[in-house]
């Protein structure tokens, strides 16, 4: 074969026209990226080639690199200008296309961005330009695994299921499988995540969504769990607010009739809770617990204000107990107003006061004064009055013990012991 120089290379002479061999990767040397090459038809051997990139600046690396796996099919180039070779390409030997409805709808890789109606069928390309749906021109096939793509599409996929696909419209996914991917749409700017299990960590605190899986359970269901660790300071080791929400089967029960799983939990406890774990060592300032039975339970350890604007209703269809460890003040400006349809007992270990600018007024059947056996009435001001001043007797007159006048003096309601 002749020999002529190139216009761009003065100083070589190479071989016209450069050639082209199938062959397989058989070596890869990852530290020098290179790759051990058997020819597919000829048996020859070549070491140490070096890989063609999309784009690669020897500065730092910088461009797209993939390492390849042996027994890869690769086209090697011999340059013209008698240059060492180099692999410019890896293709996909020739399968026999058959079941491809079936293989579609395993491979698709699409949480929701596009219908499976508009995946479902094979896309291609014609030489004339114009798109080609549901049709097939020969039984070979060089998909070789990979998910039915639109034209325009770009797909970067590993051995191992992760993948990463371009798609036409702006649509691009990233994700290790099916269930765990994430797809950016830019129709509104949406950003969707699948996954069983997700968690993000920041200086600042973490979140984390968990799935338990079903053997954890004795029913054989899968408990979940969305977790909030945030910290006061992005200096501190701890966080100090812990937010729960889920099947929390190792919290505490909040008290109640009915002790139930708690479904949310809200914990304040400044720099005394594991950022690993969300364990809370002490410390603890605030507690709020809700179970799914609808009990609660709120501990506080500082001072709690109320202040309502409008009107406050409170209804309770059972008992209702208040502990109060120190003074009780309340100050009504208004009107005040209890009504009790069962009995009213009062119980007090010191002295009662109380003051009225006006008019105190008890109304009752019988007002006892002392204990509940009192039995002597008291007698009417008035009525004695009048009745001291109206009697005379002589000196060595004897009254009946039943004076009738004198029955007046005495009260039917009030008794004293």
């Amino acid at each position: 074969m002749s020999k002529k120089s190139f216009n761009n290379a003065p100083t070589k002479e190479g071989l016209s026209p450069a050639m082209v061999e199938s062959g397989t990767i058989v070596n890869v040397n990852v530290k020098n990226l290179t790759v051990d090459w058997v020819s597919q038809f000829s048996g020859k051997q070549i070491t140490d080639l070096k890989i063609m990139t999309p784009y690669l600046h020897y500065n730092n690396g910088e461009g797209f690199t993939c390492i390849p796996e042996v027994g890869a099919l690769c086209e090697v180039c011999f340059p013209s200008d008698e240059d060492a070779p180099f692999i410019m390409g890896f293709v996909s030997a020739p399968e026999v296309e058959g079941g491809s409805s079936k293989d579609v709808q395993e491979e698709v890789k699409d949480p929701g961005v596009e219908s499976e109606e508009d995946l479902s069928e094979a896309v291609s390309t014609g030489s004339t330009g114009a798109t080609t749906t549901g049709q097939t021109t020969s039984d070979a096939s060089f998909r070789a695994g990979r998910p039915i793509l639109n034209p325009g599409d770009m797909l970067w996929q590993g051995r191992d299921g992760n993948f990463v696909i371009i798609k036409r419209g702006g649509v691009l996914q990233i994700g290790a499988t099916q269930v765990c991917q994430r797809a950016y749409i830019p129709l509104l700017n949406y950003i969707r995540d699948f996954c069983e299990n997700y968690e993000l960590n920041t200086a600042a605190g973490s979140i984390s969504w968990t799935v338990q899986r079903q053997e954890n359970d004795p029913t054989g269901n899968a408990p979940t769990e969305y977790t909030l660790l945030a910290r006061e300071f992005a200096q501190d080791a701890k966080a100090s607010i812990k937010v729960s929400i889920g099947c929390l089967a190792d919290a505490p029960k909040p008290p109640g009739a009915v002790q139930d799983k708690p479904y949310v939990e809200i914990v304040i406890a400044p720099q005394s809770i594991d950022p690993k774990d969300g364990t809370v060592t002490s410390g603890i300032k605030y507690v709020l617990r809700l179970d799914r039975a609808g009990n609660s339970y709120v501990m506080q350890a500082g001072t709690r204000t109320d202040e309502i604007k409008g009107n406050h209703v409170v209804t309770v269809t059972g008992d209702q107990t208040v502990n109060v460890g120190g003074k009780r003040h309340a100050e009504i400006t208004g009107n005040d107003e209890l009504v009790v349809d069962g009995e009213h007992q009062l119980t007090g270990k010191k002295g009662s006061s109380e003051k009225w600018s006006t008019i105190k007024s008890i109304t009752a059947t019988a007002i006892k004064l002392g204990s509940e056996g009192a039995s002597e009435p008291v007698p009417k001001g008035l009525a004695l009055a009048v009745w001291l001043a109206s009697h005379t007797h002589p000196a060595s007159y004897t009254p009946p013990i039943q004076a009738p006048t004198l029955a007046n003096v005495l009260s039917k309601k009030v008794f004293v012991e």
